[in-house]
């Protein structure tokens, strides 16, 4: 993905499995065709094509390791492994319903 062919638009939160740091319904801005960094919200299309939002955790192989910021809820990389590159579709930049605001990266905590 490169960021010159990136385009803008909206996302609708389905499902509780990035609770506490998304919730059901929430919109997002999201940024398609924008390259991910670790700790960024992301749309990928999962094996089943399901489109969900999840956390890029790292680089892996030829794809993305995903994971979700709620351990009791959905799926993740752990589940259906890595997510290659053209299923990672765009990454999130901001909520803009209900609560107006960026969407931030997670930090490791041995970084912070």
């Amino acid at each position: 993905m490169t960021q010159s062919g990136a385009q803008w638009g909206l996302a609708r939160v389905h499902g509780e499995s990035m609770q506490p740091t998304l919730q059901p319904r929430d919109l997002l801005l999201v940024k398609h065709g924008a390259t991910p960094v670790e700790g960024d919200l992301v749309v990928v299309r999962l094996p089943d094509h399901t489109i969900a939002i999840k956390r890029a955790a790292f680089r892996h192989g030829e794809g993305w390791w995903v994971s979700r910021d709620n351990p009791h809820r959905g799926i993740d990389s752990a589940n259906v492994g890595e997510i290659a590159v053209h299923n990672v579709l765009a990454v999130a930049k901001a909520r803009v319903w209900p609560r107006p605001g960026l969407v931030r990266r997670r930090v490791d905590p041995a970084e912070a």
